[in-house]
């Protein structure tokens, strides 16, 4: 009400490190007692969710893609 904003159509996006935030506010809500907005989408473009081991499956698989190699992903 005070944003005049339908909670029901209520989406979050984000690329990179702004997926990771993205992933992040759909967890939170979802662990929030009594939280009343359900996320209408949520859009993840290339996040980084997962930057600890560099050596998992797909990250082998992927490794020399042109967005992200692996050898600049380290460098993270």
């Amino acid at each position: 009400a005070r944003f005049s904003v339908d909670p029901r159509r209520v989406a979050v996006s984000g690329d990179s490190a702004g997926g990771n935030l993205a992933a992040a506010v759909s967890q939170q809500l979802q662990k929030e007692p009594g939280q009343k907005i359900k996320l209408k989408a949520q859009a993840l473009l290339y996040p980084a969710l997962q930057a600890l081991d560099l050596n998992t499956p797909s990250y082998q698989q992927n490794q020399d893609m042109p967005i992200l190699p692996r050898t600049l992903m380290v460098r993270f």
